[in-house]
C-alpha cells in the first residue's frame, strides 16, 4: 500500500514538473494598450483596453460629436486595421461646411 502511494505521489511530482517546463517554454506577453477617442475640444468621448493586435472590426464607435459649421468625415485611426502595440488617441475629422448664397434681385 505505501509503495502504491509514493509511486502515484511520483508520478504527480514529475506531471506538475513537466507542466511548469512546457509552461515557461510556450509562455508569451501580451500587451494591453488604451484606445480613446476624443471631441477636438481633447474631451473623452469613449476609452477602452485591448491587447496588442487585437481584432477591432467589431468594435462599436462612439457617437459623432456635431460640431457646428462642419460635416464629420471619420475618425483619425481606422479601428479596422486592428489595435496598434501604443496607446492611440482618435480624434473626430472634420471639413467645414461652404455655403453660397446668391441674391438673385
Amino acid at each position: 500500500m505505501m509503495k502504491t502511494i509514493i509511486a502515484v505521489l511520483v508520478v504527480v511530482l514529475l506531471s506538475v514538473n513537466l507542466t511548469l517546463h512546457i509552461s515557461k517554454t510556450e509562455a508569451t506577453s501580451i500587451h494591453i494598450h488604451s484606445i480613446t477617442f476624443e471631441d477636438d475640444q481633447g474631451n473623452v468621448l469613449q476609452s477602452d483596453l485591448f491587447a496588442s493586435g487585437a481584432d477591432l472590426s467589431q468594435y462599436n464607435l462612439p457617437v459623432v460629436p456635431i460640431k457646428d459649421g462642419y460635416t464629420f468625415v471619420g475618425w483619425s485611426y481606422d479601428v479596422s486595421m486592428g489595435m496598434p502595440d501604443a496607446n492611440i488617441i482618435i480624434l473626430p475629422q472634420y471639413i467645414q461646411t461652404e455655403y453660397s448664397i446668391t441674391n438673385e434681385f
